[in-house]
């Protein structure tokens, strides 16, 4: 693969957080030597690119059909005192049009849902890659507690699990709804 030595590392990167972790909050360092610069290249070459090109060609195609696309990027975040259960990220509105995070957070609310916006996630690199408002291609983070839907392990599904499930699906098909009405309105 060309252009990995090129790749300047983001302050995320240089604090072992890239796009292959060396190390955790919770667990510290992940490997005992640094990775390979070969074996950073298949990866980068096998899975992460193959994983982005797959994401682009369906917004493209979804675009394509309806004139705009949102992607969802939905994470588990660890609880915290005091956090929202839901946060919406938009990279401050650099990956999405501010009024898709507004939309989406209010449709959260009205499920009962305590949201936040851009803290303490404001969105990764998938949002940051693939988000595009000026194009109509939009791309969104959300970060759910895990505490709302997992057993007390954390770890296994919980009572809450089917409420976040359900409330993906609505908020999924209310926001794809809601950009394809606005651009039909656009279209007229």
């Amino acid at each position: 693969m060309t252009g990995v030595a090129s790749f300047a590392p983001s302050k995320r990167a240089a604090a072992g957080l890239g796009i292959i972790p060396a190390r955790t909050a919770a667990s510290g360092n992940l490997w005992r030597t640094p990775i390979e610069r070969q074996e950073l290249e298949l990866r980068l070459a096998e899975a992460h690119e193959p994983f982005h090109r797959a994401i682009e060609e369906k917004l493209g195609q979804i675009s394509a059909v309806h004139g705009t696309a949102l992607l969802l990027d939905c994470h588990s975040m660890p609880p915290r005192r005091g956090q929202a259960e839901l946060v919406i990220g938009n990279r401050f509105g650099s990956s999405t049009s501010q009024w898709i995070a507004d939309e989406a957070a209010r449709i959260a609310r009205s499920a009962g849902w305590t949201v936040a916006l851009n803290e303490p996630y404001a969105g990764g690199h998938v949002v940051e890659r693939h988000g595009d408002p000026a194009n109509d291609v939009h791309a969104l983070q959300i970060e759910i507690d895990r505490r709302c839907y997992c057993a007390s392990d954390l770890r296994s599904p919980g009572p809450g699990f089917d409420r976040t499930a359900r409330f993906l699906a609505d908020l999924a098909a209310r926001m794809g709804e809601g950009l394809t009405r606005l651009q039909a309105i656009a279209a007229e």
